[in-house]
This record gives structure tokens, C-alpha cells and sequence, in this order.
């Protein structure tokens, strides 16, 4: 992936941007401040104008405040859903000090048990990512004990997650990452059975064939691309592979990406290949998740890897690094300050500081 065709240049950072008036809002708008902003590879997709109507998500015109998902405070409202001073998460959060969005289903309010939880949860463990990974291996995947998952941008924010999900459930875990830091930082993984680089393969075929001796049954792909062809060839019979991301396939190496060439073999294994859109799901199994992951909180079964980058003026400089795989965990942004968060509250996030702070 080519992180350095998106160079922060490319961006403009005001500082002078004013608070907009509780007057100024329109019914059914609400003033929120951001406290994190999410730093996604799928903000490019929504740089690019063709893809528009694939990713269900608006544009991110020039000269536009950009947008993406974070967690914030009510400061004003104009919707009846939501009141001052309580705290909201959704997929339109402006990457600003404060900003306006429209209330609706992509803005959700944390309340009664939600409410009492640090927010910084909100962006780890009980993120849309982890979300992702939970969906993905339950409902879609229908994992079993004994299994075996592959796991791509396995320290990714779904990644990450999806190897933990896996090993608690009893799957043999063999996770794929970018480089010999990553590689390293999974080795100490407690879910993971066997990780390697893959861009250290110099025959990749031949390389799952020593991994995996036996079959994959389940292929978690965070990446996408033409390494799917490499995994389709492992794939045992009934196997499923979860698209949970698109990092490969993104704007900046569509030109010289590879279409997937060995499909048959899908039909050939009675496998299947399942997508998700959080957005259309998440209302339905978002409580579910809750219950299921409070639970792995207490029992400490879970953690999250966080690249936590202080201060909107590095927003930009975090968006490269991330679109150049420099992140060792999921990175956010923090905008402004996080009341909820105390030290004894923070179990299960550990923090790495690859990016600029104050």
C-alpha cells in the first residue's frame, strides 16, 4: 500500500474556526464537541467520488470539513432524541473542535448502562470494529471450537479483535500482518497459535501449505485484494471467508490491484464469502455485543491496542500513517478532554505513541 500518495499537505488545518451558535442549528440538527475521532482507511474510499453508492456513505468533498466515526458531548439540540450534555457516537463526526451533525440511527446515545462506562471503550472494546469482529465470527462465521481462522491485518482494530474473539472461542488462530514489529507484538498474543509477515513470503502459496496442513476453515479478511486467490486453495469444505475490511483495495492502489481468479473454488468447496454493513445491522445486535463483551471485561479475557494521537492539528499525519500500515494498533484521535476517563477504568486498552502528542 502506498501510505505516501496521501501526504498530510494534502490537507488544511484552521485554526480559527469559530463555535457555531446554539441558534444556528436547523430541527433536527445537534452541536456536538468531539472528544475521539476514528481514523479509518475507508475515509479515502469516500475521497474518491466513484465510490460512492459501493460504501452507502457521502462524500468528502474538497474544502470540506472531513468526516468520520467518533464519540462526543451534546453541547445543543434541535433533534427530540438527544439532550445537552450527554454523550453520543456515530459516523459523521466532523473532524473539528465542534461541529454539526444530523441526529438519526448514525447517531447513537449512550445511555443507561452505556452512560456509566468510560468513553474510550466506545473506540476499543465496544467499538463498530470490535463490533465487526464479534459479528463476523458469530452470526456470520458461525465459528466452532476446533476450527481454524486466518486472520489478515490481524492488528488492526477488527483484527485485533477477531484473534481474541477466535481464541475464547477455542479456534486454532494464525494471524498475517505487515512486519517484523507486528509479527513480534503477536507473538505475545496468548490466542495466537502462529503468525507470520506477509510480505515476507517470497512464495506465498507454498507458504500457507506449511501453516496450515490441514485447511482453513475460516478466512477473516481485513484486507481484501487478490490474497484472497492464495487462501481460496487452503479453503476446507463448508469454509467461510468474512470480508471485514478493504484496506488493499482502497483508491491509491486500485490502479494496480488484481481481481480474484480462482472463484470456483468456492463452489467447488460448498464455501461461502459473506460481507456486513455495520450500519444496517448494528441496531439489532449492538446489545447483544455489549452483554457478550462485559462479560469478557470482567473476566479480563480481552484487551485493545490503541495508537493514541492527541491534538486535531495530527489528524492528517495519523491518516497517512495509517493508509501506510504504520499503525501498531487502532488509532484515534483525541480532540478534547475525556471526563470518564480515570486510571482505574482503563483496563484493557494498551497505548503506543507512533504518532505525534502534545
Amino acid at each position: 500500500m502506498n501510505g505516501e500518495a496521501l501526504q498530510p499537505c494534502l490537507f488544511r488545518v484552521d485554526h480559527k474556526v469559530a463555535i457555531p451558535p446554539d441558534s444556528s442549528l436547523n430541527a433536527g440538527q445537534v452541536l456536538v464537541q468531539p472528544v475521539y475521532l476514528s481514523v479509518d482507511t475507508n475515509m479515502y474510499f469516500r475521497m474518491d467520488g466513484q465510490w460512492e453508492t459501493k460504501f452507502n456513505a457521502g462524500l468528502l468533498p474538497l474544502n470540506q470539513v472531513v468526516r468520520g466515526f467518533g464519540l462526543g458531548i451534546v453541547l445543543a439540540s434541535q433533534h427530540p432524541q438527544y439532550e445537552s450534555g450527554e454523550r453520543v457516537m456515530g459516523w459523521e463526526f466532523p473532524w473539528a473542535s465542534y461541529g454539526v451533525v444530523n441526529g438519526g440511527p448514525a447517531l447513537i446515545p449512550l445511555r443507561d448502562q452505556l452512560a456509566s462506562l468510560p468513553a474510550q471503550w466506545f473506540m476499543g472494546v465496544l467499538s463498530m470494529h470490535s463490533f465487526s469482529a464479534w459479528y463476523g465470527l458469530t452470526k456470520l462465521a458461525l465459528a466452532k471450537p476446533g476450527e481454524t481462522v486466518l486472520v489478515s491485518a490481524a492488528t488492526s482494530g477488527v483484527g485485533q479483535m477477531v484473534v481474541q474473539l477466535a481464541g475464547i472461542m477455542g479456534l486454532k488462530v494464525v494471524a498475517v500482518v505487515g512486519s517484523t514489529t507486528k509479527v513480534n507484538l503477536l507473538k505475545k498474543n496468548r490466542y495466537v497459535t502462529r503468525v507470520f509477515n506477509y510480505y515476507a513470503m517470497s512464495d506465498r502459496s507454498e507458504a500457507l501449505s506449511q501453516y496450515f496442513p490441514d485447511g482453513v476453515d475460516i478466512y477473516f479478511d481485513c484486507v481484501s485484494g487478490a490474497g484472497i486467490d492464495n487462501v481460496l486453495t487452503k479453503l476446507n469444505r463448508g469454509g467461510r471467508i468474512i470480508m471485514g475490511g478493504l484496506m488493499s483495495d482502497n483508491a491509491i492502489c486500485r490502479q494496480s490491484s488484481q481481481g480474484v481468479k480462482k472463484l470456483t473454488l468456492i463452489s467447488a468447496t460448498n464455501s461461502t464469502i459473506l460481507g456486513f454493513n455495520v450500519k444496517n445491522i448494528y441496531q439489532a445486535f449492538y446489545g447483544e455485543f455489549v452483554r457478550d463483551m462485559l462479560q469478557l471485561i470482567d473476566r479480563k479475557k480481552v484487551s485493545f491496542n490503541i495508537d493514541l494521537v492527541c491534538g486535531i492539528e495530527n489528524g492528517p499525519q495519523a491518516l497517512s500513517g495509517v493508509m501506510a500500515g504504520k499503525n501498531l494498533g487502532k488509532c484515534i484521535i483525541q480532540v478534547s478532554a475525556d471526563e470518564s476517563l480515570e486510571e482505574e477504568t482503563t483496563y484493557g486498552h494498551h497505548y503506543s505513541s507512533r504518532f505525534p502528542t502534545r
